[in-house]
């Protein structure tokens, strides 16, 4: 019995990726063309649609210019999205006066109607510490 199981796993082996040859060559029956069957199908090519309309790209990147001309928020690393007016400010400063003053460089180029600004500070050694600490009386 094992002789026989190997011998047909064998054969199998050997057979794997070989047509039969008893098989027909050309397309398969109701594949379409000649001998009847449905129309071959036609794909045609649309216009890539982002969803990022051409003025929304543009005050992300005017946004995104004034931010990198400002001497104390070029080192940042901020990613500008626009949608609408509604511009979204993304990254992390060092501080919150940063922060803040990416938000105003902002909010104060022209075609901005509103801002979300994502930005999140970096800890510093005043927001470390606990805000319950006691405090000690004089």
């Amino acid at each position: 019995m094992q002789r026989i199981v190997i011998l047909a796993s064998a054969l199998c082996i050997l057979g794997c990726g070989r047509p039969a040859a008893d098989q027909p060559k050309g397309p398969a029956p109701g594949a379409g063309g000649a001998a009847g069957g449905p129309p071959p199908i036609e794909v045609q090519a649309e216009k890539l649609n982002t969803g990022l309309a051409g003025p929304d790209v543009a005050l992300a990147a005017k946004v995104k210019e004034r931010l990198a001309a400002d001497s104390g928020l070029r080192a940042l690393q901020i990613d500008v999205d626009a949608q609408g007016g509604r511009v979204t400010l993304w990254g992390k400063a060092n501080t919150a006066e940063a922060r803040a003053a990416a938000g105003k460089l902002a909010k104060a180029t022209p075609g901005v109607t509103s801002l979300s600004n994502l930005i999140t500070t970096l800890k510093t050694a005043a927001a470390s510490q606990p805000a319950s600490a006691p405090k000690q009386k004089q």
